[in-house]
């Protein structure tokens, strides 16, 4: 079944939700179909819990009334939270891989941050909303409670918090240890220069395998390692 995540909704008397997400009605009446009795979920997120509300359409017009047949709580575990940062690569495409992979393996928070040979040295708003955009599709099809945070950094040393790169060259990941570690910083497979390497200031290094993924596809591989 369908899964809608937004804020734009009221709760009514009688059990019922109104809902005015013009992308939710949309589909519901243009893609799904759905007439009366039709079944599905929405969610959203407040500042310590996520609620997830099964669903049954009662009325389609320019909004949407749903009866609620019952509703799931979730708390947000800030412990269990995964950090991750991605170099800005040179094509949008592949970071928006990077972003919707991430999102459907659970990741918190996407950061992105320029390298010195980077050709773009930042990321526009209408991209960043593009990649909103990408996680939050992503999460409704993969049946995520959550979608990443995604920030825009000028720098890596913005990003307070101790940092492990992830390399390739020799060691398996089995030997990894991500204790004490708030970010995994994903190394680009065309190497990065002593100047990135002062910025970075990482305790250690994590090694994948001696095979040299693209960045996009490290990104994806380890954390679907890791979880």
């Amino acid at each position: 079944m369908q899964l809608f995540i937004t804020d734009n909704f009221k709760i009514l008397k009688d059990n019922f939700i109104e809902v005015w997400e013009k992308r939710a009605v949309n589909q519901l009446r243009k893609v799904l179909r759905a007439k009366q009795g039709y079944n599905f979920f929405l969610q959203n997120k407040t500042w310590d819990k996520i609620i997830r509300y099964s669903l049954q359409v009662e009325k389609i017009t320019d909004k949407v009334i749903w009866n609620i047949v019952f509703m799931e709580e979730k708390n947000i575990d800030i412990d269990n939270q995964k950090w991750v940062i991605v170099w800005i690569l040179n094509k949008f495409d592949k970071m928006e891989l990077i972003v919707q992979k991430l999102t459907e393996i659970w990741i918190s928070k996407i950061y992105f941050v320029p390298l010195e040979r980077s050709q773009f040295k930042g990321i526009k708003e209408n991209k960043k909303q593009r990649f909103y955009k990408i996680a939050l599709e992503a999460a409704e099809q993969s049946w995520s409670w959550d979608y990443p945070d995604i920030q825009v950094f000028k720098n890596i040393s913005e990003i307070k918090g101790t940092k492990a790169i992830l390399n390739f060259d020799g060691e398996y990941y089995k030997n990894a240890d991500l204790l004490n570690v708030d970010f995994l910083v994903i190394w680009p497979e065309w190497w990065i220069t002593e100047k990135d390497m002062k910025q970075i200031e990482a305790k250690k290094t994590i090694k994948l395998w001696e095979k040299v993924l693209r960045a996009e596809t490290a990104a994806i591989v380890w954390w679907f390692i890791l979880i």
